[in-house]
């Protein structure tokens, strides 16, 4: 099994609609096929390279900045992802912690190109799309199942 595994434990202030960072990371096993990582990370994003289907699990805490709902979304090449999303609601700013949590399995798969198969890499980011939150503890792990 191949993995990737990123975790921030710094407090971040996220406002609506802004990436979160997801730090550095703690644990990878991977290998390159044919030259080609299996996964790439920038700190903002992990980018999936090769064909495969992955699971894809994110655990965040948060607080609002406000009351109203927290949600954290999955984002996959700068779109949404339906269904993969958690969110919250927050009554008092500031004090009250939620935890979040997205479970996902997603696929990358190649395509033709001009006659040649090239693999349709995915780019993976998380998003707060709820209240502005300070988000801790952020880890996603992705585990390459087949």
């Amino acid at each position: 099994m191949l993995l990737l595994g990123t975790r921030n434990i710094a407090t971040q202030d996220v406002v609506t609609n802004g990436n979160v960072e997801l730090g550095s990371i703690y644990r990878r096993y991977c290998k390159r096929i044919n030259g080609t990582r299996t996964f790439d990370f920038t700190g903002e994003d992990v980018i999936l390279q090769q064909n495969g289907i992955y699971h894809i699990t994110v655990t965040a805490v948060a607080s609002g900045s406000a009351a109203g709902v927290v949600a954290l979304q999955l984002y996959e090449n700068g779109f949404a992802v339906p269904g993969a999303f958690a969110n919250e609601t927050i009554t008092t700013a500031d004090t009250e912690f939620r935890t979040l949590v997205i479970d996902y399995y997603t696929l990358v798969d190649t395509t033709t190109v001009l006659g040649c198969n090239s693999t349709v890499a995915k780019e993976l980011s998380l998003v707060n799309t709820g209240i502005e939150a300070t988000y801790t503890n952020v880890i996603m792990n992705i585990d390459k199942v087949v």
